[in-house]
């Protein structure tokens, strides 16, 4: 049966994302450190917590935490990672003052600009503009 009008989950949740593409590195970043922060606090209960009266309750809780963080922190992850190395390889060529070695990096640059969202490319082209290069390609 077809859908009438109105648009899937998948949809929604892929325009929603690239709606945010200036800010993909700091929700990703989020998402990681609230997981590790969950995965931390359910070792804790695990090791420490269990037999200390009054907290023996949470060790179910504590296992369901463990599972769903664990889960979002592996199909996170990747992603996370991948945007952390994009944003390297800009910092990287930003610290860069030679023209000559600007020519070497510049299309990886260019490319993890264009990742970072628009914020990373003003940056990018201004340091180009400084060494009076032409900026990005659109």
């Amino acid at each position: 049966m077809a859908r009438s009008g109105g648009k899937g989950l998948r949809k929604n949740a892929a325009d929603w994302w690239a709606g945010k593409r200036d800010s993909h590195l700091v929700i990703l970043s989020t998402i990681f450190a609230a997981c590790c922060v969950l995965l931390v606090a359910a070792l804790a209960q695990f090791l420490f917590l269990q037999d200390v009266e009054g907290f023996a309750d949470y060790t179910g809780p504590a296992w369901g935490l463990l599972v769903i963080a664990s889960l979002v922190a592996i199909f996170i992850g990747p992603e996370f990672f991948h945007y952390v190395a994009q944003r390297g390889i800009l910092m990287e060529a930003l610290a860069l003052d030679s023209r000559s070695e600007i020519h070497k990096v510049r299309a990886e640059a260019e490319t993890a600009a264009r990742l970072l969202g628009s914020g990373a490319e003003e940056r990018l082209n201004k340091h180009l503009s400084s060494l009076g290069l032409k900026k990005m390609r659109r």
